[in-house]
């Protein structure tokens, strides 16, 4: 029992940090895989040696992503022209900032019912 409240509780604490950042494309990859190898090793009790070699593919991995992205960017950046390709990044930030609205909404409204229902309990 007491083993599973403290998964339980690094669970909510991981979860808790990803929360907080989760502008994931912004981060070097060193610490998007750090992090990765965190959430799996709460889930699965990674060895130490499954830590370091699941961290070193995810480095590599997140690497190539960001090199893909970039790759992308640019070939939509020559296809829609500076202009287009500045209108599309604005609807892209616009679409973000919605569903971060939306998500707060709902945080705010989950918190709410948490709160009655503890109220309604004591």
């Amino acid at each position: 029992m007491k083993k599973q409240i403290i998964i339980g509780a690094a669970l909510l604490f991981s979860t808790g940090l990803m929360a907080q950042n989760r502008n994931f494309e912004n981060q070097d990859p060193e610490t998007r895989a750090e992090r990765t190898v965190l959430r799996l090793n709460n889930q699965m009790e990674l060895t130490d040696d499954e830590k370091e070699k699941l961290k070193t593919l995810h480095v590599d991995f997140f690497q190539k992503q960001s090199e893909l992205r970039e790759e992308k960017n640019e070939s939509m950046r020559e296809i829609l022209g500076d202009e287009r390709y500045g209108q599309l990044r604005e609807n892209q930030q616009e679409r973000r900032q919605t569903m971060r609205e939306t998500r707060q909404e709902k945080r705010g409204k989950m918190r709410q019912r948490r709160q009655k229902h503890q109220d309604t309990d004591e």
